[in-house]
């Protein structure tokens, strides 16, 4: 083993940005004077960007980057016919007009800076927001912004909002519930919806029609309230977005609301309880189960008037759709069929979430909610990308050879065989599809960063669905396609690491939950599992000498040529003999510090070289395990680590790689 002064690294050396994607959280549909029609979508991206694309040719009239913004959710076109959007990170409100055209930054909005859904009201912009349930309110005739206050004190996401000419209506989560807020005194009346309020989830999509509140549970339940008796009267299966028909020269809808979604590449009418009509079918590219809809409008036939700009009944009107993967359809009643515009949208590279070797020299990158790539760092070349596989937590290669994803949400697991063609099929299924969709964990599992596997095993440790604590360990052999999901190993805490030797399976636990929940707990503690035998060997908080704080997550595990487990948590790192699970030695690098994110393990790996490479506090850290002396490779703060065949270090930081060589005395040096 080289000692640590000897070794030499070298510069991080940028590789570009691996993983694409085309995908987009908000869009609109808008009419200008009656005649021009557009579509406004913002595609996530290491940095979001905003477009502006004509309906009927799909072609872009304007684009432009949102500064400091990796996702836009909340977007809505106000009575004065300009585009309001806002972000994730900043909690700042912007503004297109299609007469300038610009996009321009009104300014910081009061309340949470993560903005889930715009809506208007009057000519008033409402806001709902997370962490704290925040609604904010912009009026544009006095450029004034209004803070609203909490819409719940007890919830922490404000998902969706409408409005009508009374009432503001908020949709909470991630316990599922609705408020009503009065602007006219800003009192609050909570909504009980059987069935609904107070069960695990999110009420996250509203729309006012007329007497009717259509509002979404859990991305794919539409119900339908009628707000003179507050009472449901219909629930239906649908893929995020509902739009009326309304009625020409009557101010609303009301007993004859017919509602128009899609679920799948159908598209329906609701016609009042219990009658679903299919009306065609959508000639889509892209449909998986992740598929939303993200914008429904009528709009007038091309060259035609639509009075009151995208509204309108359907007579002479064609139904604009617009999906999260930035296609368009315009279905036309008057035929009963559907065709695709072609948008002028390219894919944007994304942030780095999940980076490992594949077992085949390639290295594979998984994107920020969307995107998956090979990437040949021998050439420097991509060898394939998957625009739209979903969100990766965690990767590792089998003891069979194959790559396992873990992906959110519903911590659904793929698989990957480097030595069979790539060959992606629809929704990742069927005979050949490689790679392919083994089965979602359930149970309430949502996050899957951790896998290991050995013996014919394959291991994910979760973090639950939002609003839940218990997270579990699932059990998979490849061979028999059994599947044992274990919950409760560490009663009311995540499983955000895991390792493997001789039959028994070692993870670590986080003591939060899903987003939405409050940890119940205050320290994070280790376990022993005998997967042969299914059953608990030991489970217990580490207590390491010198560490002042008791640790809220345990990193990364690896057990270690010298046969100890190792891992790493609060700026220390640890080594337990295996059998009795006893302390063989710890140092504690960096005092009292803490992970920013309860959920990625901080990372810890053995090189070639029979050294730790870790993060500790931000930093790139290499660790001597005999001697426990410690060097800095990198100041710089990091997000992913993987060590190459070669024994080179591969880093991510946001949506680019880096890689660094590592120069290590020839054998027999000292």
């Amino acid at each position: 083993m080289p000692m640590l002064q000897n070794l030499a690294f070298g510069d991080p050396e940028p590789l570009g940005e691996p993983v694409r994607t085309l995908l987009g959280q908000a869009a609109a549909v808008g009419v200008r004077d009656g005649r021009d029609a557009e579509i406004y979508f913002a595609a996530n991206g290491s940095t979001a960007v905003f477009h502006c694309l004509d309906l009927w040719t799909g072609r872009c009239k304007f684009r432009a980057e949102i500064p400091g913004e990796d996702v836009v959710w909340g977007m809505t076109v106000g009575r004065d016919g300009r585009v309001y959007l806002a972000g994730d990170l900043t909690g700042v409100l912007y503004r297109y007009d299609p007469d300038s055209p610009r996009l321009e930054k009104i300014g910081a909005h009061p309340a949470d800076p993560f903005v889930w859904d715009l809506a208007p009201r009057g000519d008033s912009i409402f806001g709902a927001t997370y962490p704290n349930a925040r609604i904010f309110e912009y009026d544009p005739n006095r450029s004034a912004f209004r803070d609203w206050g909490m819409a719940d004190e007890r919830e922490q996401y404000a998902r969706g909002i409408a409005a009508d000419e009374r009432y503001l209506y908020v949709g909470l989560g991630s316990t599922a519930g609705l408020v009503r807020i009065d602007p006219a005194d800003g009192s609050r009346t909570k909504i009980h919806l059987p069935g609904v309020t107070g069960k695990q989830g999110f009420i996250e999509r509203l729309w006012v029609f007329g007497d009717h509140l259509v509002f979404q549970v859990q991305k794919g339940h539409m119900h339908v309230l009628d707000l003179r008796e507050y009472r449901i009267v219909d629930r239906f299966e649908a893929d995020g977005f509902a739009c009326a028909e309304p009625r020409e020269g009557a101010p609303g809808v009301d007993t004859g609301l017919r509602l128009f979604f899609t679920k799948g590449t159908g598209l329906y009418r609701w016609e009042g309880a219990g009658r679903i009509r299919r009306l065609a079918v959508l000639p889509m590219r892209t449909c998986d189960e992740k598929l939303r809809i993200k914008a429904m409008a009528w709009v007038g036939r091309k060259g035609t008037r639509t009075p009151g700009g995208a509204g309108g009944g359907a007579d002479g009107r064609v139904l604009a759709i617009v999906t999260n993967y930035g296609e368009c359809f315009l279905y036309d009643p008057a035929v009963g069929d559907a065709r695709r515009v072609e948008l002028e949208i390219e894919p944007g590279p994304v942030q780095v979430q999940a980076l490992a070797f594949d077992g085949e020299g390639r290295l594979i990158a998984g994107g920020y909610q969307r995107g998956l790539a090979r990437w040949n760092p021998e050439d420097n070349r991509i060898e394939w990308e998957l625009l739209h596989f979903p969100q990766t937590e965690g990767i590792a290669v089998g003891d069979d050879g194959s790559v396992y994803f873990g992906t959110y949400t519903q911590a659904v697991i793929y698989r990957y065989d480097p030595r069979k063609p790539f060959r992606p099929l629809p929704g990742f299924r069927g005979p050949g599809a490689n790679p392919e969709r083994l089965f979602a964990i359930g149970e309430g599992q949502d996050r899957p960063f951790a896998i290991a596997s050995g013996d014919g095993f394959v291991f994910f440790g979760t973090v639950p669905d939002y609003g839940l604590l218990e997270g579990a360990l699932t059990v998979y052999r490849p061979k028999t396609g059994e599947i044992r999901v274990l919950r409760g190993i560490v009663p009311q805490q995540s499983i955000v690491s895991l390792a493997y030797r001789d039959g028994v399976v070692y993870g670590g636990s986080s003591i939060a939950g899903g987003l939405g929940s409050r940890p119940v707990h205050d320290r994070a503690e280790l376990f022993a599992f005998d997967a042969r035998e299914g059953r608990l060997l030991c489970r217990f908080a580490p207590e390491i000498p010198g560490l002042g704080v008791p640790p809220k997550m345990i990193g990364e595990l690896a057990v270690g040529p010298d046969g100890l487990l190792w891992g790493i948590a609060c700026g220390a790192v640890f080594a337990y003999e295996r059998g009795a699970m006893r302390l063989v030695k710890s140092r504690v690098y960096f005092p009292g510090e803490s992970p920013g994110s309860l959920y990625r393990p901080p990372a810890l790996r053995f090189g070639p070289d029979g050294l730790l490479y870790a993060e500790l506090a931000g930093k790139l850290v290499v660790i001597d395990p005999e001697t426990l002396e410690h060097r800095v490779i990198d100041e710089e703060p990091f997000e992913l680590l993987a060590i190459g065949p070669d024994g080179r270090l591969y880093q991510a930081q946001g949506s680019r790689v880096f890689r660094r060589s590592v120069i290590r005395p020839a054998e027999g040096e000292t």
